[in-house]
């Protein structure tokens, strides 16, 4: 038996699997790596065809499904699987979402958080593609976020980042083969602080939402965890801008001095975050086949970059190669059989 990277992708497809055996291997694999799941096709008399690429993550799941028309159901289970959250992001088509008494339909692009301590169901009327990312309730909790409040909330497409996150998860699955220990710790870090962005402008009050009505309110008022997250959100939404830490400040209403240490208590700078989120919005694009006549200098000007030796500097320190290199990578792996991913 060939030894597999722990972290590297398995892919498997209905047409490998005779019709009688697929619903149930596919119950087998949802289970095994989500949460136990039912799933049915839908009408339950007709013949699922799907395909599901999915890959660990440090302690994140990541997991693409593209079928036919189906219902995922999630009965209420509080044993060893219900210590997690599944993110689930609409590729394509029209999904229905219930739980917890509520209903939401999700459009192409649109995602929504689900407790796996709670019975839901997922229905997609027509064949279409999901990710599905399952997160531990205690990492979950690391990002400053009390979650329970959030689930069954649509999260917006604000500022581009929910195909941002698309495009990044898509990479990170097809090229997780030739990833390196390093690329694997900074693309973790890369979606992590991604779920985290998203769910900061979905549910994060801005700092006048926090204050006073009408007025700017004082440091004191406003809980440094909020201020640290709308300086976030608001580097997410204008990173590709020529921004600058004393903008960014004056946007919250506080000093320069006070938005410089709200970065330092979480371990890393103004700067630091910002070329982070320019590096990654950077690696996405090339990732992208729909940008691959772009040329990478338009890409480093795009991103918010203003000179491109040090983009490439910066890109080069942050993933351990070039744009160049990693385009190509990235187009050749597109190039390779489906059946390059192992079992």
């Amino acid at each position: 038996m060939s030894v597999v990277h722990e972290t590297a992708p398995t892919c498997h497809a209905t047409d490998e699997i005779p019709p009688a055996q697929r619903i149930s291997a596919w119950r087998k694999h949802l289970s095994d790596f989500l949460i136990e799941l039912q799933f049915e096709p839908d009408p339950p008399e007709s013949e699922l065809s799907s395909v599901i690429v999915m890959r660990p993550l440090h302690d994140l799941r990541l997991l693409k499904m593209t079928f036919t028309a189906a219902q995922i159901v999630r009965e209420r289970n509080d044993g060893n699987d219900a210590g997690y959250f599944l993110m689930v992001i609409n590729v394509d088509g029209v999904v229905a979402v219930s739980s917890i008494g509520r209903q939401l339909t999700l459009n192409e692009g649109e995602a929504v958080l689900l407790d796996s301590a709670r019975s839901f169901t997922i229905h997609r009327r027509q064949q279409g593609s999901c990710y599905f990312i399952r997160i531990p309730r205690g990492r979950m909790a690391q990002l400053l976020f009390p979650a329970e409040t959030m689930v069954m909330k649509a999260l917006p497409r604000k500022a581009g980042l929910l195909h941002v996150f698309v495009t990044y998860l898509n990479a990170v699955l097809q090229l997780a083969d030739a990833a390196t220990p390093r690329v694997d710790h900074l693309s973790y870090r890369h979606v992590t602080d991604l779920i985290a962005l998203l769910l900061d402008l979905s549910e994060t009050p801005t700092v006048r939402e926090a204050g006073l009505a009408g007025d700017l309110p004082d440091e004191a008022q406003v809980p440094p965890a909020v201020r640290f997250q709308a300086a976030r959100a608001y580097i997410v939404e204008h990173g590709h801008e020529r921004i600058s830490i004393r903008q960014a400040a004056a946007h919250l209403g506080i000093t320069e001095r006070h938005l410089q240490r709200l970065f330092e208590n979480n371990g890393t700078t103004f700067t630091a975050f910002l070329n982070e989120i320019r590096l990654a919005r950077a690696h996405a694009l090339l990732c992208d086949r729909d940008n691959d006549r772009l040329k990478i200098r338009s890409i480093c000007f795009k991103t918010g970059f203003r000179d491109v030796s040090y983009f490439n500097r910066m890109f080069r320190a942050r993933y351990g190669c070039t744009p160049a290199e990693v385009r190509l990578r990235h187009i050749e792996q597109r190039l390779m059989p489906e059946t390059g991913f192992g079992d």
